[in-house]
């Protein structure tokens, strides 16, 4: 849990992913939705059995937070509308100067990158992409191999 408090700290130091996110949240003007990722899905892509999640948003951007079933693993995904891959390299930006190096994923929608974190016996592995106007951001007590695979499978309807 201690992991998932720093992505959220960190996320929040980092503000919105940039002004562009501001757009229109989507065709009919609705905040994203955890819809598109049922716990059920997100637990086998990571290993993990999951509870429904808690869902908040902002318009253009919503934060989906799985708490572990019977476990402190949690998974956060944020999902964001009106972005763009020059909106993705500002988050990337953020993170790096933050402290929190990156690494570019070749192949991952229009834009993508990874990170890890490690607190005492907690890690967590994270991957931000963008595919069209949506990015997609999910942090998870797991391999950066099943994170990364989680994030395709989300961006793969778009």
């Amino acid at each position: 849990m201690r992991i998932i408090a720093i992505m959220i700290v960190l996320l929040g130091a980092l503000g919105p992913a940039a002004p562009v996110l501001g757009q229109d949240a989507g065709q009919d003007g609705s905040a994203p939705s955890c819809a598109i990722a049922p716990p059920d899905m997100v637990g086998a892509a990571l290993g993990l059995k999951l509870d429904p999640p808690v869902q908040s948003s902002d318009g253009a951007m919503t934060w989906c937070v799985y708490p572990g079933t019977g476990s402190s693993a949690t998974v956060l995904i944020r999902i964001a509308v009106g972005a763009s891959v020059d909106s993705l390299e500002t988050e990337r930006e953020g993170f790096d100067s933050h402290g929190q190096p990156t690494t570019p994923i070749d192949g991952l929608g229009d834009a993508a990158f990874s990170t890890t974190v490690a607190a005492g016996v907690i890690q967590a592995a994270s991957v931000e992409a963008v595919k069209g106007s949506t990015m997609i951001f999910v942090t998870a007590p797991a391999s950066l191999v099943q994170v990364e695979g989680l994030v395709s499978l989300l961006l793969s309807p778009l």
